[in-house]
């Protein structure tokens, strides 16, 4: 990031110069980067909001399918003739490409029915793992006494999508499933299809097979139950800043199926009420509307934000404001999926604008016009001992759709920078407690602009830090957190839970401290309520930190969220 040096702010040094005199030479540096650290805090703020809005869409897509489990037919008693068997003719497998496996075993033996219907069973086995729950192999009528052993495959497949009530498949239904009328019918396709349509969180529905027209024909019927269209969220945190104010509201608006497409959109204004707006204020609007098609989720977020404080000189205050504005586009494509793994495919283009000013004046070396894409991958897996998931990529600047520095700046608008994050979730035993780990890393040798820098310190990754962090181009920290779940019934639940965590930041030469890693500890619960009421404390103190930062090593929090 740019060395902020408030002799540069031209025409406004020449004036703060006239009221100081040669005392303001000497406090240049430290404004400077007090200046550079607040500037820097509000960028991580925002950033840090745009993310949760990106996860908060991505994890709508997952919740679990509702198939019933399909009962095994009981084959025929040991025992009883064998016939012996020199080769097998498979047909109808054509569709998938390839022959099954599981029947080669028979080759050369003398079967019994027993032994045949086994190996019947080893192909409807084969399909069943792979997704193809309606696909069958039968033993058509025929005269094995040759030798010869004929194994016919009937492929499953969709032959429509109807509703539980009998309505016919509409937009919802057409934009959610991957597969269509005719298709080979895969589970992990309907999965998909499911998990679309209840994206949004007014919709709730399952599915059922029902017998189709054709041999292996199925219709497949959504149970659908949608709540209200429109919900609202209210959310008081005090995650502020002391320069632009600690106590932030936030209200939310929402719609679901605006378009009949399981889209969602959202309207966010956030600011900070309880704060003298001639001293410091924050204010944020965002829009965000994400629209899942088969195997695809696409994403759109416009957000603009204004902030205002003052910052302390020698003799005087100088009044600092900024704005910034932004568009995203997003696009995930799912690769894989099986009985408990997804794989997905990611990009975003992002056009940024931002601007800041010390008494009116701006700070030409502060302005942005900077274009971004993203590329990586996210994976997230199911195993007996709990969830890992991880997400992996690189970012990097575009020199097109008006990105532009200015000439002196010291940032680099064609940076590149990779990332990579992994996270897991597992219960320890029996016991009532549960681990959630997160290891996150970013590298780059380049100067990124300060909204791509890597921070620790903050609520969201190095708990105990707030108002001081360390940020730079490359840095890594660890997250670790206990959860008790104390108590639950179906009208409340109260969790307890304990961290330590630890971050390193490898920081450019213009902004350093003393120590490159940070450590902090945490305590903290969660009480939530079925009407849509959570209350959220807690309190983190920092063990390690360098040893310029000033702030308090104790620090709270306290959230409140009301869903309606």
């Amino acid at each position: 990031m740019t060395r902020l040096s408030l002799m540069s702010f031209s025409p406004v040094a020449s004036l703060l110069l006239g009221l100081a005199g040669p005392a303001w030479s000497q406090d240049t540096e430290r404004l400077g980067q007090n200046l550079g650290d607040r500037l820097q805090n509000q960028s991580n703020a925002e950033t840090e909001a745009e993310r949760r809005r990106l996860d908060r869409a991505r994890a709508a897509r997952d919740r679990e399918s509702d198939l019933a489990a399909e009962t095994a037919l009981p084959g025929p008693k040991p025992g009883g003739p064998c016939f012996s068997i020199r080769s097998l003719r498979i047909s109808g497998h054509e569709p998938f490409g390839k022959k099954p496996g599981g029947y080669s075993g028979l080759i050369g033996k003398c079967a019994t029915a027993t032994d045949i219907a086994a190996a019947v069973g080893q192909i409807n086995e084969y399909y069943r793992a792979r997704g193809f729950i309606t696909t069958r192999a039968y033993l058509p009528v025929q005269d094995i006494s040759k030798g010869v052993l004929e194994i016919t495959i009937v492929p499953g497949r969709v032959e429509g999508f109807v509703y539980g009530d009998g309505r016919q498949a509409d937009s919802r239904i057409d934009a959610a499933f991957p597969n269509a009328r005719g298709d080979l019918l895969n589970l992990r396709d309907l999965e998909q299809g499911l998990d679309n349509y209840n994206a949004p969180q007014s919709a709730h529905a399952k599915f059922r097979l029902i017998p189709g027209e054709q041999p292996g024909g199925s219709f497949v019927q959504v149970l659908a139950e949608d709540g209200r269209q429109f919900y609202g969220r209210l959310a008081t945190v005090n995650d502020g800043f002391r320069s632009t104010g600690i106590v932030k509201t936030t209200g939310t608006l929402g719609v679901d199926n605006l378009f009949g497409l399981n889209d969602q959109i959202s309207l966010a204004l956030t600011s900070t009420p309880f704060d003298d707006r001639d001293i410091r204020f924050a204010d944020a609007v965002a829009v965000s509307a994400n629209v899942p098609y088969g195997n695809w989720l696409f994403g759109l977020d416009v957000g603009a934000s204004r902030y205002h404080f003052m910052l302390d000189g020698i003799n005087q205050s100088y009044p600092v404001s900024g704005r910034t504005s932004h568009v995203s586009l997003t696009a995930e494509r799912l690769l894989m999926r099986d009985e408990n793994s997804k794989l997905f495919a990611y990009g975003a283009l992002k056009l940024s604008h931002s601007r800041s000013f010390v008494e009116g004046y701006e700070i030409e070396s502060q302005r942005r016009d900077l274009t971004t894409a993203t590329l990586g991958f996210r994976a997230e897996s199911t195993f007996d001992f709990g969830r890992i998931d991880f997400d992996i990529g690189s970012r990097f600047g575009i020199d097109a759709f008006g990105a532009n520095v200015p000439p002196k700046s010291a940032i680099d608008p064609q940076f590149d920078l990779f990332f990579a994050r992994l996270g897991v979730k597992a219960p320890l035993g029996d016991s009532p407690f549960t681990y959630k780990g997160t290891l996150s890393g970013q590298w780059s040798d380049d100067s990124p602009p300060g909204s791509e820098f890597f921070s620790v310190g903050g609520w969201g990754n190095v708990r105990g830090f707030h108002d001081d962090n360390m940020y730079g181009p490359s840095g890594i920290y660890l997250r670790n957190t206990l959860e008790w779940q104390a108590w639950q019934t179906p009208d409340v639940s109260l969790t307890f839970r304990s961290g330590v965590d630890v971050g390193y930041v490898e920081p450019l030469a213009l902004r350093i401290w003393d120590q490159k890693h940070i450590v902090g500890a945490s305590l903290g619960a969660e009480l939530e309520f079925a009407g849509g009421l959570k209350l959220t404390v807690d309190v983190a103190h920092a063990l390690d930190r360098p040893s310029d930062f000033k702030a308090g090593r104790t620090i709270g929090y306290v959230g409140l969220v009301a869903k309606f």
